[in-house]
């Protein structure tokens, strides 16, 4: 927790090792080519080296896309702060708020939702996020939900945040797990996490929406995975919003094969030459993990990895 008490007004850049002051390098900006973020809780610790990585670098991407944890990606490279990126998924676990049972039980969720993603951001909170260098990126992103009345997917844009909180919360709707945490409201409608809906995880198509043929995918899983039939667990899960939210419990019973079907286009895409996809081969954290020394591994690890695999992606992108 001191790294997080000493640095937790600070509204300035920051070394993802919070060592001292982040001076931005000169930007480097990709063509034609959407940025994409997986979620998966947790494992996220792993991915969010890639979002240090591409800070370092000055790597801009025009849009950028993702759901559930992924869409803090997003907000922390719109927000250009690689301290707050590495903390957002590894320091910030060791603070009594973030969750767990205790949470769970008092109604706030296993991720307290509601002050991890509209509290902690906040001037004085341990996750300060500078709106104003979110109003500076010129990136366009697409943030994916799920509604759980609808069964519909949406998918909000830089259009339609107007201050911290229209971002935050919308972020927060997207990672919204069922069970595990509160539903979330938005404009009056109640929100699940995007991962439910369209591409059931990867938005690969909101990008293709968005008139980009070219996607770098960032995902938490390793490369030939894929999720089994649906266990007993997500049926039983599905069971129980089956009367008030059927989309719901249609959504979590048929998520994996739709997942695998949409990582399958995804990869002939990369077959292609259309699609370069960062896998997570190290990755040794479940979504749920809250054990500090093992985030810090995981993302430790990515950091490495990526470092390694840098060449290649500048290569891809056109930047080498």
């Amino acid at each position: 927790m001191g790294l997080l008490r000493a640095k937790r007004d600070a509204l300035g850049l920051w070394k993802a090792d919070g060592s001292g002051p982040f001076c931005a390098p000169e930007p480097r900006e990709v063509q034609g080519c959407a940025l994409l973020f997986e979620g998966g809780g947790m494992r996220v610790s792993y991915t969010t080296a890639a979002v240090v990585t591409l800070l370092e670098q000055g790597i801009r991407f025009p849009f950028m896309c993702g759901v559930s944890a992924g869409t803090s990606n997003i907000a922390n490279y719109l927000h250009g702060d690689p301290w707050r990126a590495r903390v957002s998924f590894t320091d910030i676990a060791v603070d009594p708020r973030f969750g767990g049972w205790k949470t769970f039980v008092q109604g706030k969720g296993f991720f307290s939702a509601h002050w991890l993603y509209q509290e902690s951001c906040l001037p004085g909170g341990p996750l300060v996020y500078n709106y104003g260098r979110y109003e500076r990126s010129s990136a366009d992103f697409a943030i994916q939900a799920f509604d759980i009345e609808s069964g519909e997917s949406v998918v909000w844009g830089r259009d339609d945040i107007h201050c911290l909180n229209d971002l935050m919360v919308r972020v927060r709707a997207s990672s919204t797990i069922p069970f595990m945490m509160p539903m979330t409201q938005v404009d009056g409608h109640t929100f699940a996490d995007g991962g439910l809906g369209e591409g059931a995880g990867l938005a690969l198509q909101t990008a293709l929406d968005a008139g980009y043929e070219r996607v770098f995918a960032i995902l938490t899983r390793p490369r030939g995975y894929r999720k089994g039939k649906t266990g007993k667990s997500q049926l039983l899960l599905s069971s129980l919003y089956e009367r008030r939210y059927p989309k719901l419990a249609q959504a979590l019973r048929t998520r994996n094969e739709r997942y695998n079907a949409e990582l399958e286009r995804l990869e002939q895409m990369a077959r292609e030459g259309r699609a370069y996809i960062v896998y997570a081969d190290g990755m040794a954290v479940s979504s749920s993990t809250c054990d500090v020394d093992a985030l810090r591994a995981s993302y430790a690890d990515a950091y490495g990895r990526y470092q390694k695999d840098l060449p290649r992606w500048l290569d891809w992108l056109g930047l080498s």
